[in-house]
C-alpha cells in the first residue's frame, strides 16, 4: 500500500520499491505493483517539488517500469529524475546513476543519438565528480561504448572500453569481466571478425572465464540486428577455438 501521512524519506521509498518487486514476483499485474509508487510520486510532486527525494522516487518508479519492459514510461521518469540537480554529494552522485540509466534505456529503445548525448553528458559529469581514473568513471564509459557499438561505431567505442577495462582492472572491480566481454564485440566490429577479442583467455582461471561468459550472455540478450548477431557468432567462435587448443 502507498505510505500514509507524515514525512517521507529514502528508506521508505526503497521499501515501496521492494514491495513492488515482490508483488511482481508473486504475479501481480504491473499496474497494481507500480500503483503505490505512482501515488507517492503524485504526493511528492506537491509536497517536495525539485528535491532529491522526488528524484529518487522517480528513479525507483522507473526501475519497476524497466522490470516490466515499459521502457517509454521508464524514460519519462528517468528524464524527470535526471532533471533535478543534486544539492549535495550524495544527491549529485545519484543524479549520475539516473543519467546512466536514462542513456542505457534509450539505447535499448534504439534512440541511439539521444542516448549518446545523455551518456556523454553523464560521463563528463562523472569525470568532474570522481576524477579521471576512478571506477565511477568506468560506469559511464561502458554504456557509452555499448551505445557506439550499437551504432556501428566500434572504432570510436574501442578507446572507451579499453579505458573502462584499465580502470576496473586496476581497481579490482568485478565489472571488468563484463567490460572484457563487451570489448571483444567492439574489437571485432572495429578491426574485423578475425581480430582477437580475448588476448588473455587461456591465462584466465575458470571462474573469471565464467564471469566473462556471463557478460557475453548479457550481450547476446541485447542483440537486435543481423550485424550484431554476426558479431556474437564470431565472439563465440573465438572462445570455442581457444577451448579446443587447451
Amino acid at each position: 500500500a502507498a505510505l500514509g501521512g507524515g514525512e517521507l524519506d529514502k528508506p521508505q521509498l526503497d521499501a515501496l520499491l521492494e514491495q513492488a518487486v515482490q508483488a511482481l514476483r508473486e504475479g501481480a499485474p504491473p499496474e497494481h505493483a507500480v500503483a503505490p509508487l505512482e501515488q507517492t510520486l503524485t504526493r511528492l510532486r506537491d509536497d517536495a517539488p525539485g528535491t532529491s527525494l522526488l528524484a529518487h522516487a522517480y528513479y525507483n518508479t522507473a526501475c519497476v517500469s524497466i522490470a516490466v519492459g515499459d521502457h517509454p514510461r521508464a524514460v519519462q521518469h528517468l528524464r524527470a529524475a535526471a532533471g533535478i540537480p543534486g544539492s549535495d554529494p550524495t544527491s549529485s552522485k545519484d543524479q549520475l546513476t539516473y543519467l546512466m540509466n536514462l542513456g542505457d534505456v534509450l539505447t535499448r529503445m534504439g534512440e541511439d543519438q539521444e542516448a549518446e548525448a545523455v551518456l556523454r553528458d553523464g560521463l563528463a559529469k562523472r569525470e568532474a565528480f570522481y576524477g579521471a581514473d576512478h571506477a565511477g568513471v568506468a560506469f559511464g564509459l561502458t554504456p557509452l561504448a555499448a551505445n557506439l557499438l550499437q551504432q556501428g561505431r566500434g572504432a570510436e567505442a574501442l578507446p572507451l572500453i579499453d579505458r573502462a577495462v584499465a580502470i576496473n582492472g586496476a581497481a579490482g572491480q568485478p565489472e571488468v569481466a563484463a567490460d572484457l566481454a563487451l570489448r571483444a564485440f567492439v574489437i571485432k566490429q572495429a578491426q574485423g571478425p578475425q581480430a582477437v577479442g580475448f588476448e588473455s583467455w587461456s591465462e584466465w582461471d575458470a571462474d573469471f572465464q565464467a564471469a566473462v561468459l556471463e557478460g557475453i550472455r548479457f550481450r547476446a540478450d541485447a542483440v537486435g540486428s543481423e550485424a550484431e548477431a554476426k558479431l556474437l557468432v564470431e565472439v563465440l567462435r573465438e572462445i570455442s577455438d581457444d577451448q579446443a587448443r587447451i
